[in-house]
């Protein structure tokens, strides 16, 4: 179960990036990143934040974000400049359940192939 927090309870931030090439090719490509095998294993986690930046932004290219198999993100499409989403007002997180997967999917739609940088930012307690 994924809950928002008004205010952040997660004592600690950890920021972890990710990027994918993806080929020439239309389809739907993943990226993820899996909390148990980061250092906030098997800790309490928030997510505060997350962020993408494309060297292509083409029409109808877009993605979704997961947290397990709870969309968050649907149909982000690209756009010109490097983009973030907050969660709720600013201050308000994310809880997510222990040693969650961050799932990005993809959605090249246009065949052009392209690089994906996707940041997630954290807080966790020790």
């Amino acid at each position: 179960m994924i809950k928002i927090n008004t205010f952040p309870v997660g004592g600690r931030p950890y920021n972890k990036s990710l990027s994918l090439s993806i080929p020439d090719i239309i389809g739907i490509y993943n990226l993820e990143f899996d909390l148990a095998t980061l250092p906030v294993a098997d800790k309490y986690v928030e997510l505060a934040k997350y962020s993408f930046a494309c060297t292509g932004y083409h029409d109808g290219d877009f993605m979704n974000v997961k947290v397990n198999d709870i969309i968050i993100e649907d149909t982000w499409f690209t756009r010109e400049m490097p983009e973030s989403s907050g969660i709720g007002n600013g201050t308000a997180v994310y809880q997510i359940p222990t040693n969650s997967k961050i799932k990005i999917e993809f959605n090249n739609n246009s065949g052009k192939g392209k690089v994906l940088w996707f940041k997630v930012n954290l807080l966790y307690n020790i």
